[in-house]
């Protein structure tokens, strides 16, 4: 009996760490492609090994967005973070995290601050 339970603590403890493992492989992999206009979903599944949907099932179930989402998100508060930080014209911020489109841009920006 204490076999088994050693095995299956073992066993929850390596569901764990794959977890934790995937989170922080998911998370720097937005980060780091983040700023690159023409990076998205497809180069995101693609880049960690797995199909479209099931990075979707795994970022929803984590992080609690969609993929789309999580990419906006981490685009915007770089952006934010520029903005805050540093004397860069709106136009050349948006471009440099990413966004091909300033009006739009703008727009995600003011949703999230608002």
């Amino acid at each position: 009996m204490v076999v088994d339970d050693n095995y299956a603590l073992c066993r929850f403890i390596k569901l764990v760490l794959q977890n934790e493992f995937r989170v922080s492989a998911v998370a720097i992999e937005v980060n780091l492609n983040s700023a690159d206009p023409n990076y998205g979903i497809e180069h995101m599944a693609k880049n960690l090994g797995i199909d479209k949907h099931n990075l979707y099932r795994y970022v929803k179930d984590y992080f609690d967005q969609s993929p789309t989402d999580l990419l906006l998100t981490a685009r915007l508060e770089r952006a934010r973070g520029l903005i805050e930080n540093a004397d860069i014209p709106v136009s050349k911020v948006a471009y440099d995290c990413g966004f091909n489109n300033v009006s739009y841009f703008n727009r995600s920006l003011k949703n999230i601050t608002a």
